[in-house]
C-alpha cells in the first residue's frame, strides 16, 4: 500500500510539474524531449517583446554570470543569431544502484538560436559519467536506455521505466536550468536585483 501511494504521489508530482510550465523536458528512453511534443528534442522559450539581438545579449550575460571563464565555455556564436556553450556539473544527480549512492556528473553542450520573441533551446552531446570514479575502477555512465550491463540505466531495453527517481532527478535539474535561463533571457534574472 505504501509503495503504491508513493508511486501515485510521484506520478502526480511529475504531471503537475510537467504541466505547470509549458517549456519543460521529460526523460524518455531516447533522451530529453519536449514534454508537450515528444517528437522534439528541444524547447522553444517564449520571450515576447524582445528581438533576437536583445535575447542574444541576455544569453551572453547569462553565461558571464554563471560560468567562471565564459571565453572557455563558448564554443560557437553568431552575433544576434546563436550561442553554443559547454557545461560541466560535478554533482549533477545521485544514482541509487543496489543500495549504493553513486554520484553522477554531467557534461553537455547547449545551443541557443534566437528569433524575434523566442529562443530555441537544445541540449546536445549529453554525457552523465560517474563523478568520482578512479582510473582503477570501471566507470558506468547513466544511459537513458539500455541493458543492465551497458551502464546505469533509466529505462530498460524494452522501454519500461527502471529508475523513476533518476528520471525525476534529471528532469528537475534540466527544467531548473530552463527556468533560470528563460528568466535571464527575458531580463528577469535575480542577479539584477541588488
Amino acid at each position: 500500500m505504501k509503495n503504491s501511494l508513493k508511486a501515485l504521489i510521484l506520478l502526480l508530482f511529475t504531471l503537475i510539474s510537467t504541466s505547470s510550465f509549458a517549456q519543460s523536458f521529460v526523460v524518455l528512453p531516447d533522451g530529453l524531449k519536449d514534454a508537450l511534443n515528444t517528437e522534439k528534442s528541444y524547447l522553444v522559450l517564449d520571450a515576447e517583446n524582445l528581438d533576437a539581438n536583445q535575447l542574444y545579449k541576455n544569453g551572453l550575460k547569462y553565461i558571464a554570470n554563471n560560468y567562471g571563464n565564459p571565453d572557455e565555455v563558448i564554443v560557437g556564436q553568431i552575433e544576434g543569431e546563436s550561442l553554443t556553450f559547454k557545461t560541466y556539473i560535478k554533482d549533477f544527480i545521485t544514482y541509487k544502484n543496489s543500495g549504493v549512492k553513486v554520484p553522477i556528473s554531467a557534461r553537455f553542450t547547449t545551443k541557443l538560436d534566437f528569433k524575434e520573441g523566442k529562443v530555441k533551446y537544445e541540449i546536445m552531446k549529453l554525457e552523465m559519467p560517474q563523478a568520482n570514479a578512479s582510473s582503477m575502477e570501471k566507470s558506468f555512465p547513466v544511459l537513458f536506455s539500455g541493458g543492465m550491463m551497458s551502464g546505469l540505466i533509466v529505462y530498460k531495453k524494452n522501454g519500461n521505466l527502471f529508475k523513476p527517481q533518476t528520471k525525476t532527478d534529471i528532469e528537475n535539474v534540466f527544467n531548473g536550468i530552463v527556468e533560470e535561463l528563460s528568466a535571464a533571457l527575458k531580463g528577469e534574472s535575480k542577479e539584477d536585483d541588488w
